[in-house]
């Protein structure tokens, strides 16, 4: 307990170095007996075509107590190729060790072999050695360069099934059992899976996610089980000839540094500003250290993929802000790839599918995947404001004659050279003479120059404005009041060229969805009978609750063949799991 205690007392007090720091001898025997991380990943497929989706889910683990890690709030998932080039790079936030999301595979990508890696930035102490790395092979049907997968003379060979499956290194017993009720199905049928626990035991709460895709012995299956996963994780010293990697302990971190061209002038002590546009926005402030740097922790999810830094202070001449935060830790020099080979007898397969790919993608409005709302968050000063729909009011032109004219309690001040901004009457209605100022937002940016938003907008963009007449601390600095302000469009930008201010471009985190399930029932049956159904994936539920559930049940298509049912997951014991199960349909 005091090792873990003295663990977060250091990682917060090196937060300010930003996001790597060179330690001393003592923090090492810290940092050395602190838990590292390993990722499993439960993937639907080893074997895609451009236009289908990948769907996984994260199960970040303590390697030595093999229970969910709740250090790391963020992990990353990167396909690339034998180039190197990145086919993408996911953000996927961690609940409790424990992450999901999808990616559609675009008709631009090229056929060939390819690697997914999954890791925390707190793993990137320990090496790419703890990485989890999976072979995925592509085949691009629409294109005619398959150079990838004809360097072999032994194209004319076939594959032999059992070179296809994953290794199987069999720690023990599975704590539970699945069994669908009969093996054997026709086109459109419910199948129902029961579980139960070993022994007529309980089934054991835990964490698992299953898939339920068609297969064919001739393709790669490469995918790991959770017991394969413990077998292979070996843990290391943690390296600590480069600079020490910061854990992402309450959220994505994002550093930076101050800098500027006049050695005479400070960067220490500054006020940075960082902010997320949008509907449920985002701000923090934070002050530099001595040397200019600063840290940003975005615990919130978010879907804008901008974001601004400002520096705060009035005097920003010769000062610029640099971003710190590396695009990827993987070395794709480190990357081994198996090599998948196309052969004649795949020729029918490969069109067949890619045929019903492309049918099943032409109906896919009528079969959508839904976003789970994060429900409606609340702004940081929470129910506090007064609202002024400017709709309900005589529309004016001007900011300044919209303060007049519709805003109680908000008047502008003006200084001797003209400059305007906002001010705020307290709330027992006295004016407000503090020396801090008021805070003004559009679409969720903070506006430092409130001067030339007032001048040169055009209240007619403005929806709503909310203002709230007390005092708010953000980080380190005291506003005494918020001017909230919404458009229309929610794209307020911030006119270029201004000093100390930098534009970021985010990766956008995972959504959270509910995942396109088919039913066949007597309500749905005629509406259903004139669209195709050609899935290839019957059913991907990334979260199961068998505490609740303890049957599942789905319905097949219209493709024949045979389907694998993979569960996949860990008891809150830490123990492995991995079911697999074969229907055919016919």
């Amino acid at each position: 307990m005091r090792i873990l205690v003295s663990f977060f007392i250091i990682t917060i007090s090196l937060q300010s170095y930003g996001q790597y720091k060179s330690i001393g001898e003592d923090e090492k025997k810290i940092f050395e007996s602190t838990a590292p991380e390993s990722i499993f990943v439960h993937y639907n497929s080893s074997f895609y075509m451009v236009g289908e989706y990948m769907y996984f889910k994260i199960y970040c683990l303590n390697p030595k107590t093999k229970r969910l890690s709740h250090i790391s709030k963020m992990a990353y998932l990167e396909l690339i190729d034998k180039s190197g080039e990145r086919v993408f790079r996911q953000k996927i936030k961690l609940d409790n060790g424990i992450g999901q999301g999808d990616f559609f595979l675009p008709v631009g990508t090229p056929s060939g072999n390819y690697k997914l890696v999954a890791y925390t930035k707190w793993m990137g102490n320990w090496g790419q050695g703890l990485f989890s790395q999976e072979d995925i092979a592509i085949i691009n049907p629409y294109s005619n360069n398959q150079k990838n997968f004809l360097e072999s003379d032994s194209i004319q060979s076939k594959i032999d099934s059992k070179t296809s499956k994953a290794p199987s290194f069999g720690l023990g017993e599975n704590p539970m059992k699945m069994a669908p009720t009969k093996k054997q199905f026709g086109k459109r049928e419910a199948v129902t899976i029961k579980f139960e626990g070993k022994r007529s035991e309980k089934i054991p709460n835990g964490a698992y996610s299953i898939s339920v895709r068609r297969y064919d012995p001739i393709f790669p299956n490469h995918k790991k089980t959770t017991f394969d996963h413990l077998a292979l994780t070996k843990i290391s010293t943690p390296i600590f000839e480069k600079n020490f990697i910061l854990p992402e302990l309450r959220g994505e971190l994002i550093t930076g540094k101050v800098v500027t061209n006049n050695p005479d002038k400070p960067v220490g002590n500054l006020k940075v500003s960082f902010s997320i546009p949008g509907e449920n926005y985002q701000l923090k402030i934070a002050r530099t250290d001595a040397s200019g740097q600063f840290y940003f922790n975005i615990g919130k999810p978010y879907r804008s993929e901008e974001a601004v830094i400002q520096i705060l202070e009035e005097k920003v001449d010769g000062l610029t802000v640099e971003i710190e935060n590396p695009p990827t830790l993987v070395d794709v020099n480190d990357l081994k790839f198996k090599s998948f080979k196309l052969n004649p007898d795949m020729n029918d397969l490969i069109l067949k599918q890619s045929i019903q790919n492309q049918i099943e993608n032409a109906y896919f409005k009528v079969k959508p995947d839904t976003i789970v709302s994060e429900g409606g968050q609340l702004n940081f000063y929470g129910k506090k404001a007064k609202t002024y729909l400017l709709d309900d009011y005589t529309r004016f032109p001007t900011v300044k004659e919209t303060v007049l004219e519709i805003l109680n309690n908000v008047w502008l001040m003006q200084t001797k050279d003209g400059a305007y901004s906002f001010n705020l009457r307290t709330l027992n209605g006295e004016f407000n003479n503090s020396e801090f100022t008021s805070l003004l937002l559009v679409d969720g940016l903070l506006v430092k120059d409130q001067d030339y938003f007032i001048k040169n907008f055009n209240s007619n963009l403005i929806e709503r404005i909310n203002i709230v007449r007390q005092y708010y601390r953000i980080g380190s600095q005291i506003f005494d009041g918020v001017i909230d302000i919404q458009t229309f469009d929610l794209n307020y930008q911030i006119p270029p060229n201004k000093d100390g201010l930098k534009a970021l471009k985010l990766d956008r985190q995972t959504e959270i969805k509910d995942y396109f399930r088919q039913t066949y029932v007597d309500s749905t049956i005629k509406q259903s009978k004139r669209i195709p159904d050609l899935r290839q994936q019957l059913l991907w539920l990334p979260n199961i609750d068998l505490d609740k559930d303890e049957t599942i049940t789905f319905f097949t298509s219209d493709v024949s063949g045979n389907f694998e049912i993979s569960l996949e997951g860990f008891t809150e014991t830490g123990q492995p799991v991995s079911l697999k199960e074969t229907i055919t349909v016919e």
